[in-house]
């Protein structure tokens, strides 16, 4: 139970970090359907997350064996974020429009700063990246090696760069 709970803590943080700033954000619909949102001007306004990059570039950055990713569910929108959740905590993928990357308030054990997008931050079970306005984190409940996300996270760098 303790490792899922300072995910769980982090995720908390990270969420209530990213409910502030100055109003801007407007969250869009994350159907799977790709919805037109709710008719802000936001650019992250009905993306979908779950279907932004290509299945096998996120697999081969997993390493993975599989050949599919597991079942796919969108989230949110949570506060600011909205995003995708692969299997049940194997990969979650959500980003936000930002000033800047969303970090917690107290720098978490085990962190480092890497070199993804503008400004890029890894932590145990959690890869984020700020790049053209938008805030983007990869984490995982499952325990996936920090390198495995930081793949992933670099897999969805071009397609956050378009947005």
């Amino acid at each position: 139970m303790g490792w899922r709970w300072k995910l769980g803590t982090a995720a908390l943080i990270l969420t209530l970090a990213g409910c502030g700033g100055d109003g801007s954000f407007s969250p869009g619909s994350s159907s799977d359907s790709g919805g037109s949102g709710n008719g802000g001007s936001g650019s992250t306004d009905g993306i979908n997350v779950c279907t932004l990059a290509p299945d096998a570039a996120i697999l081969t950055a997993m390493d993975s064996s599989a050949l599919e990713l597991p079942d796919f569910e969108t989230t949110g929108p949570s506060g600011p974020f909205i995003g995708c959740s692969w299997g049940t905590g194997w990969l979650l993928v959500q980003i936000a429009e930002a000033d800047g990357i969303i970090l917690p308030p107290v720098r978490l054990e085990g962190c480092e700063t890497v070199d993804i997008g503008d400004v890029g931050e890894a932590c145990p079970g959690q890869v984020s990246f700020f790049v053209d306005g938008i805030h983007t984190s990869v984490s995982t409940i499952d325990r996936h090696p920090k390198e495995l996300l930081i793949a992933v996270a670099e897999v969805f760098l071009p397609y956050v760069r378009d947005l």
